[in-house]
């Protein structure tokens, strides 16, 4: 789940991607001043990341999905603030 944030913490807009099917570019909204990923793992635990626009205005975002009872896979989004 991505939760896009105003300057004040309120919450503009939130997205929802199936595990392992973020996809590879997301572009923010207007007045987003951060991006709170957040992830649920299979034993119901959730952690939660926040990213700020670095000075390019790219941000790279590393997500991870079960593929089998014993291995995990990584997928890469840019998140690009215009």
């Amino acid at each position: 789940r991505l939760q896009y944030m105003s300057e004040d913490f309120g919450v503009l807009q939130t997205e929802e991607y199936p595990a392992g099917e973020m996809p590879e570019k997301l572009a923010v909204i207007a007045g987003t001043s951060c991006v709170i990923v957040e992830t649920q793992w299979e034993d119901g635990s959730v952690t939660r990341e926040l990213f700020e626009p670095e000075e390019d205005g790219r941000v790279f975002v590393e997500t991870f999905y079960k593929t089998s009872d014993v291995a995990l896979g990584k997928k890469s989004t840019e998140i690009v603030w215009e």
